[in-house]
């Protein structure tokens, strides 16, 4: 596919001012037109300026909505991989807690062997 196809359109904002210039012209010869045609005529043009400018305008909007659409979309995957990791982190908080409790208790074992073992041999001593 082509490049130009690919690529994102901007508004034309040189275009909607031409229009809106072209929209004031009109307006003026509507406050001077004359007949009901002309009115129709003129009136008409204007309608159809407002159109195309309207239409220029909302390329800009399609491409914001699109755009929020994926911040939105980047938003929820990020949020999807916080989710993941934070349930990791809590797996590895009860692994660890598990395994600092069982150092924890041997070593209060050990401690109150060592502790039996002294106060056995302090009692023969005495």
């Amino acid at each position: 596919m082509s490049k130009t196809l690919n690529r994102r359109r901007q508004p034309r904002f040189d275009l909607i001012n031409k229009h809106n210039v072209t929209i004031k012209s009109l307006r003026n010869q509507l406050y001077r037109a004359e007949g009901i045609d002309e009115l129709t005529t003129i009136a008409s043009k204007i309608i159809e300026l407002e159109q195309k400018i309207m239409i220029e305008k909302s390329i800009g909007y399609r491409q914001l909505e699109e755009s929020k659409k994926q911040l939105l979309y980047k938003i929820n995957k990020l949020q999807r991989s916080l989710q993941k990791a934070e349930a990791d982190l809590s797996q590895i908080d009860t692994k660890l807690d598990f395994k600092l409790n069982g150092y924890r208790n041997r070593l209060q074992e050990k401690i109150d062997l060592l502790n039996s073992e002294y106060q056995s041999i302090a009692g023969f001593i005495s």
